[in-house]
């Protein structure tokens, strides 16, 4: 599932840059001269910008009626905004990444862990086990009974 969303919010990231630079390329283009190189904006809107200093969006004063804002002004402002998506976006995935490998090693830790303590007791039940019912060793009281003590020297 975290390896779904951390693939999933790349992609988000890797389309908005797309879409930041189709923007900016449009802006600049040819669509700037079919647009005459700017649009009117109504009076009464107010555009936001970002404040480095406060973190914070400002409200600008709204434009005067006949003011023009160009086609470049507009993309540069949508570019920063979708800039501030994606330095947020890849904050996001970048703390994602770091838990989910955390999480990761904690449970191949744990499961390296557990392995280990079912080997070591795996073999214990073995050894009791098979020593009951097959003796790997042969013992020398075996020898000496079947009167092959000495078959080496033969």
């Amino acid at each position: 599932m975290a390896q779904w969303r951390s693939e999933n919010s790349f992609l988000i990231l890797l389309s908005l840059v797309r879409a930041c630079i189709v923007v900016c390329i449009c802006a600049r283009g040819s669509h700037d001269r079919e647009f005459n190189g700017s649009i009117l904006v109504p009076p009464n809107r107010a555009l936001f910008y970002m404040d480095r200093k406060r973190s914070r969006a400002t409200r600008q004063a709204p434009l005067a009626p006949a003011k023009k804002l160009s086609l470049t002004h507009i993309a540069i402002l949508v570019c920063s905004k979708l800039a501030l998506q994606i330095c947020k976006l890849a904050r996001l995935t970048r703390q994602e990444c770091k838990l989910e490998t955390s999480l990761q090693k904690r449970q191949s830790h744990h499961a390296t862990n557990l392995q280990q303590a079912c080997h070591v007791k795996l073999i214990a039940n073995i050894a009791k086990t098979e020593y009951r019912k097959k003796l790997g060793l042969e013992l020398a009281t075996y020898r000496f009974q079947s009167g092959r003590f000495n078959h080496a020297a033969r």
